[in-house]
């Protein structure tokens, strides 16, 4: 018996797959004495294929075969394999599936400028930040989730974002000590969705940093400008500095507006460490909303309906 779950777990780790995937998609309910049951190893391969994406049929026969493969747009490749990206696609696609038909309400029809988005959002918070976008796009009908687990080894993703049956959701890979990256990933994400990139596949996949060059790929240039409007209000913000390089302790000094004594300097460090932790978590939980449980104020919280979801 323990020789054919190795069999299947093999099976899909030469797909390609995590060992941290096939875990977190294996049934809870499963136990060595069902593979007596033929029914009940028929059930363990739906259950694996609906999670990740793969084809049931071929699944039975302990052979892999990823359903949307070929759905995906890819951002910011780097030197992703055929085999490699159909994983990603395939295990996004059902992921989103999963959220979309959670989901008990309609979404806002039509797409959101990024200035009219950013004043809606305005009336009732100070300023744009990571967790105003998430409670935002939970309320708008496009769910949000942080995984923890990964279809390859590696992680090969830093977000995506997907229609299905006509409604949206995102999927953010990336990890930070801050959340303004984070937040620039998401409402980057957002950009594609409400600019109507997701036309002629069912996913865009950004591999790489958005943050990163965009090698002349107009949709990313959009999406790009789309999030620095959300989130500071226009497209070509002017940054300037009053010298043309400064290191952590100059940026801090200014910050501050007076030099910070030597003795305090590691008391403010972990202090702004402290204050960014309890924004975001990334070392926290799997395969969940990694974004302080204070915002949870009541059982229409988007971060609420997402721990539910995901319990």
């Amino acid at each position: 018996m323990e020789a054919d779950r190795k069999a299947l777990r093999q099976r899909l780790k030469e797909a390609g797959l995590s060992d941290p995937l096939i875990d977190a998609a294996w049934p809870a309910w499963w136990s060595d004495d069902a593979f007596a049951s033929q029914s009940a190893k028929a059930e363990l391969r739906f259950a694996i294929a609906r999670k990740l994406g793969l084809s049931p049929k071929s699944l039975v026969h302990d052979e892999v075969e990823f359903v949307w493969k070929d759905e995906a747009r890819f951002k910011h490749l780097l030197n992703e394999t055929d085999d490699q990206k159909s994983a990603l696609t395939s295990f996004g696609i059902s992921v989103c599936r999963i959220l979309v038909r959670s989901l008990t309400s309609e979404p806002v029809p039509g797409s959101i400028g990024a200035l009219e988005l950013r004043n809606s959002i305005l009336q009732s918070k100070p300023f744009i930040d990571l967790q105003a976008l998430l409670a935002t796009c939970w309320a708008i009908g496009v769910p949000v989730i942080h995984l923890r687990v990964f279809p390859l080894e590696t992680k090969r993703m830093h977000a995506m974002a997907v229609k299905v049956a006509g409604r949206h959701a995102i999927l953010l890979g990336r990890d930070a000590h801050y959340p303004a990256p984070v937040a620039f990933t998401l409402a980057h994400e957002i950009g594609h969705v409400m600019l109507g990139h997701i036309t002629s596949s069912s996913a865009i996949i950004d591999v790489g940093d958005p943050l990163g060059p965009s090698q002349g790929d107009v949709e990313e240039d959009e999406a790009d400008r789309y999030a620095l409007e959300l989130l500071l209000g226009t497209s070509r913000p002017d940054i300037q500095t009053n010298t043309p390089r400064f290191n952590s302790t100059e940026l801090a000094q200014t910050r501050h507006a007076r030099p910070v004594p030597r003795l305090h300097k590691r008391l403010v460090a972990a202090r702004e460490r402290r204050d960014a932790t309890h924004l975001y978590r990334p070392e926290a939980g799997l395969a969940g909303s990694q974004w302080d449980r204070r915002t949870a104020a009541g059982p229409s919280s988007p971060e609420r309906r997402l721990r539910r979801l995901l319990a």
